[in-house]
């Protein structure tokens, strides 16, 4: 038994759109930096373009499902950081958000092992980490989904995980 919700197509499409469009202003930027010999100018260019370029890798992996429910837990492949498998064993509760509708906390017996398999970009992760051991972004647990980009909006979703682990647990009850 297990459940899997995947990105929204559409919003792929905007986010690939918009990407597009600040690469592309990214290199007239860079463009208009050369031809008037100012490096300050190029330099904002070339970061917009590679800031813009490293997106495409994260659209290019939206194929893949995104989450999925099964009896183990909540894999999480939502966005560059990710969990992997959230066991059901370890959850405590789940909440929302309230500076941020789009993102589900969940509670977790063992943040350090979830800090832990955390997987995010090489480049910033220490430092991403770190604010998430720290609790630098005022979440309350290192534990949370960012559900922007799926089909379905944040309250279904935790309906959906919630119902699921209801099942899960009745299933282990009647064995």
């Amino acid at each position: 038994m297990e459940i899997e919700i995947s990105h929204s197509k559409e919003k792929i499409k905007r986010k690939f759109d918009s990407n597009l469009l600040f690469f592309l202003i990214g290199i007239i930027l860079a463009i208009i930096g050369i031809f008037n010999n100012t490096a300050l100018l190029v330099a904002i260019g070339a970061l917009v373009s590679i800031m813009a370029g490293l997106r495409f890798f994260d659209l290019k992996k939206k194929s893949l499902p995104r989450l999925l429910l099964n009896e183990d837990g909540i894999v999480d492949n939502i966005s560059w950081v990710c969990y992997g498998l959230i066991e059901w064993k370890d959850i405590i509760g789940f909440r929302t958000n309230t500076k941020f509708k789009n993102i589900i906390l969940i509670d977790v017996k063992n943040e350090v092992r979830y800090l832990e398999q955390l997987r995010v970009n090489r480049r910033f992760g220490a430092t991403y980490k770190r604010s998430l051991k720290n609790d630098d972004l005022g979440y309350g647990t290192p534990v949370f989904l960012d559900v922007t980009s799926l089909n379905e909006d944040t309250d279904t979703v935790l309906l959906k995980i919630k119902d699921f682990r209801d099942q899960i647990k009745n299933s282990a009850e009647n064995i």
